[in-house]
């Protein structure tokens, strides 16, 4: 079992970050209920990572990590905001699941 600062699951974690950031900062996503789920994934978030290096702190992540698929598709069933959507949506997943699979199975 691997102790100590995780750059992984930051990384992991950030995704949801800069996704959000993108909609409400570049795109102007004006949605209360969308601002109010993305408040909370960044503070349990920030949370998470102020005590990353403690025993059993992967618990604590997984709170933010339930809501992190929220954070990622709500902006895209509310509002289209590409032509190809879609695809770009399916490269998404793929990057996303196998960025999840290397963690998971062959790491």
């Amino acid at each position: 079992m691997e102790i100590g600062f995780r750059w992984d699951f930051l990384l992991y974690s950030a995704m949801a970050v800069v996704v959000g950031w993108y909609f409400v900062f570049k795109q102007n996503f004006e949605d209360e209920y969308y601002h109010w789920i993305y408040n909370t994934y960044l503070a349990t978030n920030a949370i998470w990572v102020l005590v990353i290096r403690a025993s059993y702190s992967n618990r604590l992540a997984q709170i933010s990590w339930f809501i992190m698929p929220v954070v990622l598709i709500y902006p895209f069933i509310k509002k289209r905001f590409w032509e190809n959507q879609e695809q770009l949506l399916g490269y998404a997943l793929i990057v996303f699941y196998a960025f999840t699979f290397y963690y998971n199975i062959l790491k």
